[in-house]
């Protein structure tokens, strides 16, 4: 009598830590034989992935300082400086680039040089071209290297509260509150108690989180974890 799924799941169950990854291989060989090829590549490919992140996992720590960032990273474009008499066109810029009300932008320019925008290709390149035809002085840079890249699929991205201007204090609890839903108390805690991982259960993405961060001119990090 020939095997059926049932049987295979079964085995699956019953297979032993270490023969696993074997049984599911030898699941998707079946799966093939059955016409389900779809199955059989996803188990194919979720084994691929596991090989390369041992890999990975092996060959990371031996790479060059700094290269790793060269290929993967995003780049920070940073405004470096400007003539007083851009002022007016830099903050126009500025309240295009990152969605700012003038205050805010006005803001940025009392910290500089600071991150102004953070990526790579098009998006980019416009970036540097609009606050360039405004007067400014720009530079790029490679993006930190705890927010590089993805070693592997199975991560989630977590936004870490570093340090923030202490006259900022207030606005940046504001955010943590928001990004988290928390509770002035317990966002207050955290602002205390850095660097602090942030909770995410708000509506705001962390992508916009960080860049509320970066415009009250705090330091952020996004480090990658593995999911449990």
């Amino acid at each position: 009598m020939g095997i059926d799924e049932a049987t295979m799941l079964e085995e699956l169950v019953d297979a032993p830590a270490e023969r696993q990854d074997e049984v599911r291989l030898v699941y998707a060989d079946w799966l093939d034989e059955q016409g389900q090829a779809e199955k059989a590549a996803i188990l194919r490919a979720e084994h691929q992935m596991r090989e390369a992140m041992a890999q990975l996992e092996r060959l990371v720590p031996r790479a060059p300082d700094g290269w790793l960032e060269s290929v993967f990273g995003e780049r920070d474009l940073l405004l470096v400086s400007f003539p007083e008499a851009a002022r007016v066109a830099v903050v126009d810029a500025l309240c295009a680039l990152r969605s700012l009300d003038a205050e805010k932008a006005e803001a940025m320019l009392t910290w500089l040089p600071v991150p102004v925008f953070r990526g790579i290709g098009p998006p980019l390149r416009r970036a540097e071209a609009q606050l360039a035809a405004a007067g400014a002085h720009i530079e790029l840079r490679v993006a930190p290297p705890d927010d590089r890249w993805h070693v592997h699929l199975a991560c989630e991205r977590v936004l870490e509260l570093v340090s923030y201007p202490s006259n900022q204090k207030i606005s940046c609890i504001k955010v943590i509150r928001q990004y988290g839903e928390l509770g002035l108390a317990e966002a207050k805690a955290l602002s205390e108690a850095l660097p602090a991982e942030l909770p995410h259960r708000g509506r705001f993405t962390l992508a916009e989180a960080r860049a509320g961060f970066e415009a009250l001119g705090a330091v952020v990090r996004v480090r990658f974890r593995a999911m449990a």
